[in-house]
C-alpha cells in the first residue's frame, strides 16, 4: 500500500475537529505530520498526516470531562421553550431530562 497521507482539511472533513486542534495535535506529536509541497516544483508548502498516525490516534480511548461517559450541553431556553422541546422529545421517543439553569444569585 502507497504511503496514504491526509491534509489538515481532509482531517477536519472527516472528525469534525477544528483545524487549530488538528495542529495543536500535530506540535504535541499525537499525529505525525510532514512539510509537502502543494504542487510539484512550488515552495509552497503544507502539512501532511500519515494515515497511520490518524488511525493510531483515533484508535486510543478518549477521557471524559465526566465520570458517567456523559457530555453535559447547556441549553439557553425559557421555561416555554424548554416545555416545547420536551415535548418533541417525547414525541420522539426520547427521554431527555432539562432542568432550568440560574446564574448564581439569580433566582425567580
Amino acid at each position: 500500500m502507497a504511503d496514504t497521507k491526509l491534509s489538515i482539511k481532509d482531517i477536519v472533513f472527516m472528525t469534525g475537529f477544528t483545524p487549530a486542534y488538528i495542529r495543536k495535535l500535530i506540535r504535541e506529536g499525537s499525529l505525525i505530520a510532514t512539510d509537502e509541497p502543494i504542487e510539484e516544483g512550488s515552495e509552497v508548502k503544507r502539512k501532511m498526516i500519515t494515515l497511520e498516525s490518524f488511525d493510531a490516534y483515533m484508535a486510543k480511548p478518549r477521557r471524559h470531562a465526566r465520570a458517567d461517559h456523559r457530555n453535559r450541553y447547556i441549553l439557553h431556553a425559557n421555561d416555554e421553550e424548554i416545555a416545547v422541546i420536551t415535548e418533541a422529545a417525547k414525541a420522539n421517543g426520547l427521554n431527555i431530562q432539562l432542568q432550568r439553569a440560574y446564574r448564581k444569585g439569580v433566582r425567580k
